[in-house]
């Protein structure tokens, strides 16, 4: 699920794993 990315991404930038995760859906 994207929720837990989205919410890491607006506590630190996004990482390139995290990045291409969020890509992916």
């Amino acid at each position: 699920m994207n929720i837990t990315i989205y919410h890491k991404n607006m506590r630190r930038p996004p990482s390139e794993a995290e990045r291409a995760a969020i890509a992916a859906g």
